[in-house]
């Protein structure tokens, strides 16, 4: 029967079956590495999905994380347990490196929330007018428009 240890949605560990998390990288009760987590980079460090964050406690985390699942703790481990400590590893460095940023952060949580970003859709079904009533795209640059002299 599958044991529930946290609230969130739960997972069977494939070692001891007992259920936890979805965002964990170990099993908490018997602290094998698990498949990478299906959660965001917040859920990664336990951190609420927010834009102000602890740097100092995301940095120690991200270490405290990354020396466990470095990959050379799992050299004589099965195929799987190997394959998710490589996941696992660059799983942890996108999240750190996201999470640390602002800019990045900001990004990451508008995402999140299904915002569309990025240049390919800035001015997205926007228009203005180019001075001589014509509807120009905001997504172009302005242009210039000069009368040619001959």
């Amino acid at each position: 029967m599958l044991k529930i240890l946290d609230s969130a949605v739960p997972i069977a560990c494939w070692s001891c079956s007992i259920g936890h998390n979805d965002s964990t990288l170990f099993c908490p009760h018997c602290s094998k590495i698990q498949p990478p987590p299906g959660g965001d980079f917040f859920q990664v460090f336990s951190l609420e999905r927010r834009f102000s964050v602890d740097l100092p406690a995301l940095e120690h985390e991200f270490h405290r994380l990354s020396r466990r699942v470095h990959p050379d703790r799992f050299a004589r481990a099965g195929e799987n347990e190997r394959e998710w400590s490589l996941a696992d590893t660059a799983l942890l460095n996108d999240a750190y490196r996201t999470l640390k940023d602002p800019l990045h952060r900001t990004e990451y949580l508008l995402k999140l929330e299904g915002a569309e970003i990025g240049e390919e859709h800035a001015g997205k079904n926007r228009a203005s007018e180019d001075g001589k009533g014509r509807k120009i795209p905001r997504a172009f640059p302005p242009i210039c428009w000069k009368k040619s002299s001959s």
